[in-house]
């Protein structure tokens, strides 16, 4: 994510949506997500965290230590219900860009978005890009990711290692990528 000087932040109220939480601080998306925030945070900005917890130990039974650590850390916190399966296979050879798109995900936003105004929308993985269209005009739209998920699947198979997690095809990647003012 290209880093704006440290002015702009100042005031900024920015929303990020995460499937990954941003505690506790041991692995290295959470740590990513977190080191973003926290210097947002440090820069003058009023971080809102959205958390679509994907991560079956956050879907089954949350971790109530990591859940005070990311409400005592961040402005506000907000965790989607999961009302769809997770981590399934694709319809087709390869997921379409929206296919793990939860609707709650979609109701959380709208309700954020109807009830504070923000000024950035940062979102966590070109899968969860569908959310940078419900962002209303004037939000700077940032996706932050990190791994490339087209030719996922292929290069995978290559190795000899089965299809895991979301894999799609350039095009489809494009779609969400797209979406973003910043990537």
């Amino acid at each position: 994510m290209m880093r704006l000087s440290k002015a702009s932040w100042a005031g900024s109220r920015v929303l990020i949506l995460a499937p990954t939480p941003t505690h506790p601080l041991d692995f290295g998306n959470r740590r990513r997500i977190f080191h973003i925030a926290d210097a947002m945070k440090a820069d003058g900005a009023e971080i809102h965290y959205v958390h679509y917890p994907a991560e079956q130990d956050w879907r089954q039974a949350p971790p109530l230590s990591a859940m005070r650590a990311m409400q005592a850390c961040w402005d506000g916190v907000y965790t989607v219900p999961v009302t769809r399966p997770l981590h399934a296979l694709p319809i087709g050879e390869h997921h379409g860009i929206d296919e793990w798109w939860d609707p709650a995900i979609g109701q959380m936003l709208e309700w954020l978005f109807a009830t504070w105004r923000f000024d950035v929308m940062i979102v966590n993985y070109t899968w969860l890009s569908r959310a940078l269209e419900l962002a209303p005009h004037g939000v700077l739209r940032v996706l932050d990711t990190h791994d490339r998920f087209s030719g996922r699947r292929e290069l995978l198979e290559a190795r000899g290692i089965g299809p895991e997690f979301f894999f799609t095809t350039e095009a489809e990647e494009k779609i969400g990528l797209e979406r973003a003012d910043l990537v």
